[in-house]
């Protein structure tokens, strides 16, 4: 009888820390890049596959989709968090503006002479980013994680690698490597997957956009009135004739193109 108390307790134990695992994701907030951008990044990436000095060593590509400037992991987080987070995201960034970053890469981490990641980089880190940066730590702290210790050096991680190896020959057969400057469009907490080929979920996404900037006086067609015909009284000019006057615009009408979404959707930070 003691043993299958003590079974049961054991059992019901293990669940409660799989109910606990289960209540975690692993997380890191990072920023989406235009369009034009990414595809210049991809362009880098696809050349440095084709190069014939790649390494010998096993080389993990990440995937297209994947391919965001990280800026702070958060490791394993309690997914109750989720909505404090998105919250204070959205109050934190509400009137940041979208970012220029200027990109150099290819470039390895710790060093090109043993390389663990090769990544895409700012030049510099303008105001902007940083300002956005320290928000987000700000943030981050205030709902319960540590302090982050590392220098905040964002990157976009193109590959990893199994061993340390020098990249030197691999970069320069590239030759000169000229990427656009960047802009930054979204920010988000992104799940990590364990998986590198798989889709990182996007947790909270927050546009980059000053709603005081992007106002537009165009309403939208549902919200334009519409003129009602009505009989011309006797005598009156035909109506036919006579162009209405426009549809009167309600001012507190705001069609922002980056307003905020909230997503039902580390290393790399």
């Amino acid at each position: 009888m003691a043993q299958s108390y003590h079974a049961l307790m054991e059992l019901r134990f293990e669940a409660s820390i799989l109910a606990a695992m289960l209540d975690t994701v692993r997380a890191f907030v990072a920023l989406n890049l235009e369009m034009a951008s990414t595809r210049r990044i991809i362009a880098l990436q696809r050349g440095l596959r084709a190069s014939p000095e790649l390494p010998s060593a096993q080389v993990a590509w990440v995937a297209a989709p994947n391919l965001h400037l990280g800026l702070r992991a958060l490791g394993s987080m309690d997914a109750a968090l989720t909505p404090a987070l998105a919250d204070g995201m959205r109050e934190a960034l509400r009137t940041l503006p979208p970012i220029r970053i200027p990109l150099v890469g290819p470039a390895a981490y710790p060093s090109e002479s043993e390389a663990r990641l090769v990544v895409v980089e700012p030049a510099q880190i303008p105001d902007a980013l940083r300002n956005l940066g320290e928000r987000i730590e700000a943030l981050v702290q205030s709902i319960g994680f540590a302090p982050e210790t590392r220098p905040f050096r964002p990157h976009i991680v193109l590959a990893r690698t199994s061993t340390a190896v020098a990249v030197s020959r691999w970069f320069a057969s590239l030759g000169r490597v000229d990427l656009p400057e960047a802009q930054a469009t979204e920010c988000v907490v992104f799940e990590q997957k364990a998986v590198p080929a798989a889709e990182y979920p996007a947790l909270i996404r927050v546009g980059l956009s000053n709603p005081t900037s992007h106002r537009s006086q165009r309403p939208r067609p549902s919200q334009r009135s519409r003129a009602r015909s009505k009989p011309p009284a006797a005598g009156a000019q035909d109506s036919s004739t006579t162009i209405p006057s426009p549809p009167k615009v309600p001012s507190d009408l705001d069609i922002s193109p980056g307003s905020d979404v909230d997503a039902v959707k580390s290393d790399d930070a």
